[in-house]
């Protein structure tokens, strides 16, 4: 993926969005937001290698690594960690909070062309996606994740 960015990217200044479930936890610890797993850093080392600036854009966003898969929230009767969602996860998961998945912006070095590509500050968020009258609660057994760029002056590649 990196060598595929290196060459788009080599003739021609532009963005590149990767978004997905990459399947790398970004959390070292599953309760604790701010931890990093050597996964999440070897990831971006390799992102890095492209000689573009790398950012996680829902990491920069929320200040910490939000869960997008294995949700739980603390039940307040006995204090332990109970599912969100028990339908569509596989029950391993369960109360793992995992954050796989992503949405990570490459852009130059450049600052006449950054000046041109905008992101919204803390537009990038979680979307859990609840549904009602379903045998399951969420849409997806991972969360979805949105943000707004204004790309309109800029190349970008999706």
């Amino acid at each position: 993926m990196c060598d595929f960015i290196k060459n788009v990217t080599r003739v021609q200044p532009a963005s590149v969005v990767i978004a997905g479930d990459l399947n790398i936890d970004a959390k070292d610890d599953r309760h604790c937001h701010q931890s990093q797993s050597g996964e999440y850093c070897a990831l971006f080392q390799l992102l890095e290698s492209t000689n573009l600036v790398v950012t996680d854009l829902l990491h920069e966003s929320y200040g910490h690594h939000p869960s997008t898969y294995g949700d739980a929230y603390l039940c307040s009767v006995n204090e332990s960690w109970r599912p969100k969602e028990t339908v569509l996860t596989a029950p391993v998961d369960h109360c793992t909070k995992m954050c796989i998945d992503y949405l990570v912006l490459l852009r130059p070095h450049d600052e006449e062309y950054n000046k041109k590509l905008k992101i919204m500050d803390r537009s990038t968020k979680v979307e859990e996606f609840f549904v009602l009258g379903k045998p399951y609660s969420h849409l997806s057994d991972h969360y979805g994740i949105s943000t707004v760029l204004d790309v309109s002056a800029s190349n970008i590649l999706v």
